[in-house]
């Protein structure tokens, strides 16, 4: 009969320890003193759970810590986020320009301009909703309304 291994028992404290040694190297000069004082607090939160894992509070509180204290292991750079942002941006909006092709190809086609802007919109306005069109303001010119 083959001989079973007993699986190395997990240590929250070690997992704890390797995270903090990890943001250390990430950090470099930049781990200060707030951070070490967080780091001396998840030791004695994961100690806490090492010596009572029914703890469910404290367990609970140590899940908070440690996905707060990986957040500061991974540095974004912002050129790279600055890059996503206009990325996102030059995806989700309509080309330079699209609004006014699209009224002029209204009015090209004989409709009237509130009719030309209607299309315009619908064609850029991801929002645009052709039940609920633009409010249609009467002018005045002189004293007199004009419809338009």
């Amino acid at each position: 009969m083959p001989k079973l291994f007993q699986p190395v028992k997990a240590s929250h404290a070690a997992d704890a320890q390797a995270l903090i040694d990890a943001v250390r190297v990430v950090a470099g000069d930049d781990f200060a003193e707030q951070d070490a004082a967080e780091a001396g607090a998840l030791l004695a939160l994961a100690a806490v759970v090492d010596a009572n894992p029914s703890n469910v509070g404290a367990l609970r509180e140590l899940r908070i810590s440690l996905a707060t204290f990986r957040q500061t292991a991974v540095r974004a750079n912002p050129r790279e986020q600055m890059a996503l942002a206009e990325l996102v941006a030059s995806i989700s909006a309509p080309p330079a320009g699209a609004w006014q092709k699209a009224y002029d190809a209204g009015i090209a086609a004989g409709m009237d301009e509130w009719d030309a802007h209607n299309v315009a919109e619908a064609a850029t306005n991801p929002a645009y909703d052709p039940e609920k069109p633009p409010i249609r303001y009467k002018r005045r010119v002189n004293g007199v309304t004009m419809d338009d």
